[in-house]
């Protein structure tokens, strides 16, 4: 295991060896890893991506490993592995997951255009949306109970976000009357 801090002395952690040009890329990497908070609130788990290799007998390869807090880091990480050709045509792959939920597997025996084929794809990726959420000024965190049709309404009307959703909607109801 490689332990290092990043250009932007932020703590990175990689079986796999990274040139030095790229060690700005690892950003936010995770503390949790030596011992931190990682910036989660209590009770709040840390956004924490995995990134590695799996041999032909589904095996993880140790030397592959990457493990990050941060999207940009695990992405260049996904690239460099897929950009691998002296695995093509054999039953390897590259997995990238975050929280344990895989976004992406590349097969290295799949060809252009099929379902696991990665490469010139990486834009495809579905990031999970990670941090905060917005704090609104003079808001109150409150709990709305809704009905399936009603929670996708708002859901649609707020752009995948139920409360702004219903903020539009409010707002809409109030400049009615």
């Amino acid at each position: 295991m490689i332990s290092y801090r990043s250009a932007d002395n932020t703590f990175c952690r990689s079986r796999q060896r990274l040139p030095v040009a790229n060690l700005s890329l690892c950003g936010t990497a995770s503390r949790t890893l030596a011992g931190g908070t990682n910036g989660a609130n209590k009770g709040e788990a840390a956004t924490m991506y995995r990134v590695f290799l799996r041999n032909p007998d589904q095996q993880v390869v140790p030397s592959s490993v990457t493990i990050t807090k941060d999207a940009s880091a695990a992405a260049q990480a996904f690239a460099a592995l897929i950009e691998r050709t002296d695995f093509d045509g054999k039953p390897f792959s590259a997995v990238l997951n975050c929280n344990r939920t895989q976004l992406a597997h590349h097969r290295f025996h799949h060809r252009p255009g099929q379902e696991h084929y990665w490469r010139g794809r990486l834009d495809e990726i579905k990031w999970p949306k990670t941090g905060h959420p917005r704090v609104l000024e003079g808001g109150k965190r409150i709990s709305v109970y809704l009905d399936v049709p009603s929670h996708q309404h708002a859901v649609a009307l707020g752009g995948g976000n139920a409360s702004e959703g219903i903020r539009l909607a409010l707002a809409a109801i109030g400049r009615k009357s």
